[in-house]
This record gives C-alpha cells, structure tokens and sequence, in this order.
C-alpha cells in the first residue's frame, strides 16, 4: 500500500485531538526527548492556521516563522521568561497582554505599521529596547515589578507610554 493509499484509508475514520497527540508524539519525539515540529511547509495551503491553547510542561520555541499573512502571539501567560525579540513585520505587530512571571523580553523590532506592547504584566524585568517603528508606539499600560526598560527606539508616528505601574523604588 502506498503513502497515499494509507492517507485515503485512514480518512475513514475519526480522529480525534488524543488520537492525533498519541500519534505526534509516538512519531515526532527526537532523541533528546524533545518534540520536533520543524519545517512545515503548509504554504501551498489557504486557509488560516490555527495553534492556540497548548499546554507545556516545559519550554515552547517557535522560531523563524515566515508568514505572508498575519502572525498573531497575544494573550500568553508564562512561568519563567518570554521572549518576543528580533521580529520584521510588514504591517502591525502586537506583543499585547502577556503575563509572566519572571522577565518579558520585546527588543529589536522592525515594524513597518504600528507596535503594540501593552498591558503587560511581568514578576521581574521588562524589556522594549531597540525597535524600529514606521507607525504609531503603543507602551502604556505596563504592571512591572522589577525595571522597565524603554529606550533606542526610533519612531516615526506617536509614542504612547502611559498609565505604567512600576514597583515603588522606580518611581
């Protein structure tokens, strides 16, 4: 039987969201023991893709994403660091309300629309350094409890950096 063939057949069944993880992970599990979903091509493909709601006992990576569309990352909560660095956006970028409870790492950002990083709520240090923005700035809003560091951006429309709770030795 071929590959195709065995793909044809197995469209008969219902598959359901364990079934697909148990078969991810019996076939896609590297030798360190880390799950490898490397190099996926789906550009031939047009509908929209949807990657929301992972659990992760450990560390998410995803990393050199090459999208024509829109990549959306918003609304994550984290136990240790997130870093959202070093992006090239052709529109708007949003690093929105975060919560992490140790440091938030947004630096050395390209967008050509607008960026947004608010509403962020970190334990220990916020960085939004670097950034190259053709749009408007969007940093208000911050709940930081260890240093906020706001500084080399370069702007060409409004900042905004308002409403910032800062731990009290910042103020």
């Amino acid at each position: 039987m071929t590959k195709e063939e065995l793909f044809n057949e197995l469209k008969k069944f219902e598959i359901t969201k364990d079934d697909f993880q148990k078969f991810v992970l019996t076939h896609f599990v590297n030798e360190n023991g880390n799950l490898e979903l490397n190099d996926l091509d789906f550009s031939n493909f047009d509908g929209d893709i949807y990657i929301s709601r992972m659990k992760v006992k450990k560390n998410l990576y995803q990393r050199e994403q090459k999208v024509k569309g829109d990549l959306v990352q918003d609304c994550q909560i984290v136990k240790h660091n997130l870093h959202q660095s070093f992006q090239r956006v052709g529109e708007d970028l949003y690093q929105s309300k975060q919560i992490v409870n140790k440091n938030l790492i947004q630096q050395s950002q390209k967008v050509y629309g607008y960026l947004d990083q608010s509403y962020q709520e970190v334990k220990l240090d916020l960085y939004q350094n670097y950034h190259e923005v053709e749009g408007d700035l969007w940093q208000d809003n911050q709940n930081v409890q260890g240093d906020l560091w706001q500084n080399h951006q370069n702007v060409q429309g409004d900042s905004h950096q308002n409403n910032s709770e800062l731990k009290e030795k910042d103020i």
